[in-house]
């Protein structure tokens, strides 16, 4: 799986001849109002079959094939270019012919953190319209779910996963999500405002083997006064029992410590979790951290300090 990421998916063609890659760049698709392939080309990325009306809208000679035509195009100054791309983008984008609003992605954590050998990291989404248009969503280098609807929320809900390798580790890799309507209920097509964030790999714990836990996830994480307060969630592996879970959780200790400079915040302390897993923990300090990195049974996470005060540590 390709996890050079995620999203911009704005180019028009590719594959059709290297005049066509000319005719791909972004400078084209802004001007045309285009939110992606489907706009202006019948079957997509690669496709050599236009939408009416895209290729007729340029002032060249419409007896020539289909690659000519686009050679024409090219062969055009930006002047000449302008009055077609403005006509297209009219013709993309129509009046709408009643209210219309944008899908909306709810926020989700700006920050995620993956271990290199454990369980793929799955991010939930969840899309609202006013007007329950349908829509697909713009996205490479995860796996897709299926659409569905959340029975807790109602909402229109897809899953990202992503899946990393021992390379990885160490790096960090940047989310740019969004959705765009499939369907014109008011005359036009419709795109939501992207939504970002970034996943940090992690190497491989060395203990993974006898290990209980496949993740932790660092949600939040405020200075108050002279302590500390976390509040994040872990996942057993599957398979263990009751038991094995109350072993591991009396047995383990959450360590924090500053994320530059290792400076320890606090006491290892034992985790209370609830039944879907979050816990929330207090630690006390003199020194309040700028961001702060935890440790939970070799597994790692990282976030910046809500609230530090100007002298934090790093």
């Amino acid at each position: 799986m390709n996890q050079k990421l995620l999203l911009g998916v704005l180019g028009i063609v590719s594959g059709i001849g290297s005049v066509s890659q000319v005719w791909a760049q972004a400078a084209y698709v802004a001007p045309a109002g285009a939110l992606g392939c489907a706009d202006c080309h019948i079957g997509g990325t690669g496709s050599k079959q236009f939408v009416n009306g895209i290729l007729e809208a340029f002032p060249i000679d419409q007896t020539l094939s289909v690659i000519e035509k686009i050679k024409a195009i090219h062969a055009l100054t930006n002047e000449q270019r302008a009055p077609a791309l403005a006509a297209i983008k009219i013709m993309l984008n129509p009046p709408a012919t009643s209210v219309d609003t944008k899908p909306v992605i709810q926020r989700i954590n700006t920050k995620w953190d993956i271990t290199v050998g454990e369980d793929p990291l799955v991010i939930p989404f969840y899309v609202s319209d006013a007007e329950n248009d349908a829509f697909e969503v713009k996205g490479t280098g995860m796996v897709q779910s299926p659409i569905s609807i959340d029975p807790a929320t109602k909402l229109p809900k897809f899953t990202l996963t992503w899946n990393t390798t021992a390379s990885q580790a160490g790096q960090t890799y940047p989310i740019n999500v969004f959705v765009k309507e499939t369907q014109r209920s008011a005359g036009r097509i419709l795109a939501s405002d992207p939504v970002t964030a970034r996943i940090k790999v992690w190497p491989a714990r060395a203990n993974a083997a006898t290990a209980q836990i496949s993740q932790l996830a660092l949600i939040a994480a405020k200075w108050q006064g002279s302590s500390l307060k976390l509040d994040g969630q872990i996942t057993f592996k599957n398979g263990i029992t009751a038991a094995q879970k109350a072993a591991a959780l009396a047995n383990l200790r959450l360590n924090a410590a500053s994320s530059q400079t290792g400076i320890v915040i606090g006491l290892p302390s034992a985790l209370t979790i609830d039944a879907a897993g979050n816990w929330s923990q207090t630690l006390s300090s003199t020194q309040a951290p700028c961001s702060v990195t935890i440790d939970y049974e070799g597994l790692k996470a990282e976030r910046k300090v809500v609230a530090a005060p100007a002298n934090c540590v790093k």
